[in-house]
């Protein structure tokens, strides 16, 4: 294998692969392909040689391939936004600007249309439209679960979180990711069953997934998508 062309924090590889190289307080190589953009990073001891760095990468070069194989495949299975739209419980939507309908904005199902003050160029405005949105839909979801299936809960946030989609605290405290809002409904359904069952039970176990089969039996569905499409909302 070729030493590759070095740059400040990536290698072009001889069959030009671009690799963005990140040097940590690390003992170990490693490499992972990104599942919003398809780069490969690979993360090396802060004093790992050029030369060891090429060898590492390309003794792992198949797998880099298949990586990415899977992450094109997985990218083909999402819907994509595009510019003026917003990806809101699984559906695209077209935004259009309007004073009167206030920020929050008024949200027209059957013609996938929504009504906002909002400005789409803006990650801060966009990731507060979902958790407007998500204030208002997703407490009313958990009311009517817990009176169904007699879970008891106490407070519910909602915050902007990287990875986890939601949580339950020792004392029934309920939080949901932001993100859940642009997931079809069956997935945020099926996450407020799950956090609502940790109010029973507080772990994994066979009880706890014999309640989430009891009050959501389409659960695999959704725990699926979570999983593997979730990954790129």
């Amino acid at each position: 294998m070729k030493m590759g062309l070095f740059f400040d924090r990536s290698i072009v590889m001889d069959n030009h692969q671009y690799i963005e190289i990140i040097k940590k307080k690390v003992k170990r190589f490693t490499l992972r392909v990104s599942i919003k953009d398809n780069k490969i990073l690979c993360t090396v001891p802060i004093r790992a040689s050029n030369k060891d760095i090429v060898a590492f990468i390309g003794h792992h070069q198949s797998w880099i391939e298949k990586q990415q194989s899977k992450v094109a495949a997985l990218r083909a299975l999402h819907i994509q936004e595009k510019p003026g739209t917003l990806l809101f419980m699984g559906d695209l939507y077209a935004v259009h600007f309007d004073t009167n309908a206030g920020f929050k904005g008024i949200i027209d199902k059957e013609d996938k249309i929504i009504m906002s003050t909002i400005n789409l160029e803006s990650p801060e405005q966009k990731k507060q439209w979902y958790k407007e949105q998500a204030l208002e839909i997703i407490p009313r979801i958990v009311k009517i679960y817990a009176e169904r299936y007699d879970f008891i809960y106490g407070n519910i946030a909602i915050k902007s979180q990287k990875s986890k989609w939601g949580s339950c605290s020792s004392k029934g405290n309920l939080n949901f990711n932001t993100k859940i809002m642009r997931a079809p409904e069956y997935a945020l359904h099926y996450l407020i069953i799950h956090e609502l069952v940790h109010t029973k039970y507080f772990h994994h176990g066979a009880e706890f997934w014999q309640e989430i089969e009891h009050c959501y039996p389409e659960w695999k569905q959704a725990e699926l998508y979570l999983k593997r499409e979730g990954r790129l909302l």
